[in-house]
């Protein structure tokens, strides 16, 4: 009997999801709640359009169609405790795989503009590191929303400094 690797994935979820906390609303305005669970999963913009999760309140991810980050969250508070926003400094790295040509010499370009010369192919690579400093709102329960915004070094070609956002929704089970 052959199972499906979709289908643990669906009943662990579901599993977790009866036995996960509800979240406890806050007074705040407008309406927070306190979410604590093992895994939060949903969509944003990060690296590129992407796949975003958070594990254990300390570590954010993301999976895009333009690359990968994971930031681990170091420091948090709050602002007010009317303000239903909680504020977070991390640190990480990520890694584009778009094909974007980074400098150096290319022999030879397509009809879209992308150096395709394979003899130059970790060009087509970028990387780095990144302290996210962002908010989050635990805007109903187990949902919330975060924006962050990110300096970040990159590191191949040259020695750049940069700026990176992301913004996303995340689902707690």
């Amino acid at each position: 009997m052959k199972v499906r690797l979709s289908t643990i994935i669906v009943a662990c979820c579901f599993v977790n999801t009866a036995f996960a906390d509800e979240g406890t609303k806050n007074n705040t305005t407008p309406v927070s709640y306190t979410n604590h669970s093992p895994f939060k999963f949903g969509v944003g913009i990060d690296q590129g359009f992407s796949i975003v999760g958070q594990l254990y309140d300390k570590v954010n991810i993301a999976v895009g169609d333009d690359g990968i980050s994971a930031d681990y969250i170091f420091l948090t508070g709050k602002f007010n405790q009317n303000l239903p926003f909680t504020w977070y400094a991390s640190v990480g790295g990520w890694y584009e795989w778009d094909k974007t040509w980074h400098g150096g010499n290319c022999n030879y370009y397509n009809n879209q503009g992308f150096c395709v010369d394979n003899n130059h192919d970790d060009h087509f690579r970028d990387y780095g590191v990144r302290v996210p400093f962002g908010l989050d709102w635990n805007f109903a329960s187990r949902w919330d929303a975060y924006i962050q915004l990110s300096p970040s070094i990159s590191f191949p070609d040259d020695f750049d400094v940069d700026f990176q956002a992301a913004t996303g929704v995340r689902y707690a089970f």
